[in-house]
């Protein structure tokens, strides 16, 4: 996700935002927890066991990537209803319409790590009444879930 970060925020704060469209990323279950399923890259945390240590990394992975104020943040509850909703992969996106129907799945092609980003900004630039009047809004997110109490 790392590496795609500048280009994804890129596309956000400019294509993203003439198109009107509203961006989220939503953490869940660390992929490769360094206790659980270690992988030596750069940034490696063990799984959170509390929501607010999975919120404070979300808030770590959000202030790292740069994502804030222009990409809502989210975080799957404990329960990780999201991933399990979704049969989430971890370097995937989805992009819902503004009524919460599911338009896209990005997700690694065989023998990759993360989504193909081009293949996403296609579908975006593509997507239907991009200026309406009534300003139609797309949702891209990664994982989203509110915020279990």
């Amino acid at each position: 996700m790392r590496w795609a970060a500048p280009k994804l925020l890129s596309f956000i704060r400019g294509e993203g935002a003439d198109l009107s469209l509203n961006f989220a990323f939503v953490y869940t279950m660390e992929a490769h927890a360094s206790d659980k399923w270690p992988m030596k890259w750069a940034v490696e945390w063990p799984e959170p066991k509390t929501l607010e240590e999975r919120i404070a990394c979300a808030e770590r992975c959000d202030k790292d990537l740069g994502w804030s104020p222009h990409v809502a943040m989210f975080v799957d509850g404990m329960c990780n209803d999201f991933c399990r909703t979704f049969s989430a992969w971890p370097t995937g996106c989805y992009v819902l319409s503004p009524a919460r129907q599911l338009l896209f799945v990005g997700e690694p092609e065989r023998q990759e790590v993360f989504f193909d980003v081009d293949k996403l900004f296609e579908f975006l630039r593509s997507f239907p009444s991009r200026r309406p009047a009534a300003k139609q809004q797309s949702l891209l997110a990664r994982r989203l879930l509110p915020v279990e109490a």
